[in-house]
């Protein structure tokens, strides 16, 4: 279910809706909050791949260009790697969605063709980034 970013009620429902999903039986959807414990969005992922992830996020265009998605990227996908025992994060985004093509660079995706992405596809109006950046060796404390 896709749903207008700036609908509210459109956004608890879809929230509410997947908030039970898992992955290997751990929870798949978060909330983001501030240190005061305000809501500024949501965070989550989404089973792809025996190895690999994908990551779905939104912020409250209220808190935009405050680090938030950057910084719940970066923690986020840290911990997703170990809990779900993947070797890979996939993140597709808008071509025009500057902000969040911007926290993707920042928590340290980086940005391949759309050939390289087995679930999406070829697709000319989408980004595709992938995390870590580069392939982890064994024994480089993953």
């Amino acid at each position: 279910m896709d749903c207008d970013p700036t609908d509210g009620a459109a956004l608890d429902a879809l929230f509410e809706e997947r908030r039970a999903e898992t992955i290997g039986g751990r929870p798949s959807r978060f909330a983001v909050l501030k240190e005061d414990g305000r809501f500024v969005g949501c965070i989550g992922a989404y089973a792809i791949a025996r190895t690999a992830i994908g990551l779905s996020y939104w912020i409250d265009a209220g808190c935009h260009g405050r680090g938030h998605g950057r910084e719940a990227i970066g923690i986020f996908s840290e911990w997703a790697l170990k809990a779900y025992r993947r070797s890979r994060i996939q993140a597709n985004v808008g071509a025009l969605n500057k902000a969040s093509i911007a926290a993707l660079r920042a928590a340290g995706f980086r940005e391949v063709e759309a050939a390289e992405d087995p679930v999406f596809g070829k697709a000319t109006d989408r980004l595709f980034f992938v995390w870590p950046s580069e392939p982890r060796r064994p024994g480089d404390g993953s």
